[in-house]
């Protein structure tokens, strides 16, 4: 069978939880790399194939597909590795695993995103594209660029509130969950629904400041375990690098939260 092509980036949850799971089933693979900054997932070429405009998705033979769980899903079920249990047969385990995949996506990753892109990409792709004021720049200037980040940082911290709230409420079902059984579908062994919430959650404990799962033992242990295996610390290489580039500041942007 011909080798998958991934198109995404590293830096993408989705796009990780995608080649973590072909390096956990033995798939082989090709990554190629979509350049974000540039617009590459929006350009005319991609959309003409890929018309969600989203990462990551995946050529295989002539068959193309987009969002990530459907990518899982589908690789699971293209290649059937032997003795897997990240998709199992038996239609009620499967269905246990397709309930927190759906969850993830409203839930999980509506609330644990916006802390990664406002806090880190953010800045990220505004840095050098502010107005810079010098010595001649006029007070009425000056003054609207300031209106103009005050309103900006006001409007954040709506955000980060509401965010902050919903994923304390998400963690503690996980913790929950993760109180009755070693994985979020009940099993005994890591499952899709593991490494997609894994993905979500493991890039928060790396930030400077978020909402940080480890106040919640359940979920601590599940992370740490997880974050061994050596498919894990390859996927995460690209953003633990990154995030390691981020400056401190003295004051937590989130403590009011």
């Amino acid at each position: 069978m011909s080798k998958v092509i991934i198109k995404g980036h590293l830096y993408s949850q989705p796009t990780r939880a995608v080649v973590w799971a072909c390096k956990l089933l033995g798939i082989p693979h090709e990554f190629k790399f979509v350049d974000l900054a540039k617009g590459e997932n929006r350009s005319e070429e991609f959309i003409k194939t890929y018309d969600f405009g989203r990462i990551p998705v995946i050529s295989h033979g002539n068959f193309n597909l987009q969002e990530s769980h459907a990518i899982l899903r589908y690789l699971c079920e293209a290649f059937k590795p032997e003795g897997s249990t990240l998709y199992p047969s038996d239609l009620q385990q499967r269905a246990k695993i397709d309930e927190f995949l759906d969850y993830h996506h409203l839930n999980l990753r509506a609330s644990a995103g916006p802390f990664v892109r406002l806090l880190v990409f953010g800045p990220l792709a505004q840095a050098g594209a502010s107005p810079k004021l010098s010595n001649g720049t006029s007070n009425e200037v000056r003054k609207k660029v300031e209106a103009e980040a005050k309103e900006k940082a006001k409007e954040q911290e709506i955000i980060l509130r509401r965010c902050s709230s919903g994923l304390s409420d998400i963690l503690h079902t996980m913790d929950r969950r993760l109180s009755q059984a070693p994985y979020l579908a009940g099993t005994g062994q890591p499952t899709l629904a593991d490494i997609s919430a894994f993905c979500e959650l493991r890039q928060l404990m790396l930030m400077p400041f978020s909402p940080s799962p480890v106040s919640f033992p359940n979920v601590a242990k599940w992370i740490n375990t997880l974050a061994a295996t050596s498919e894990a610390q390859e996927v995460e290489g690209p953003l633990v690098r990154l995030l390691d580039k981020i400056p401190r500041p003295a004051n937590n942007p989130l403590s009011k939260l």
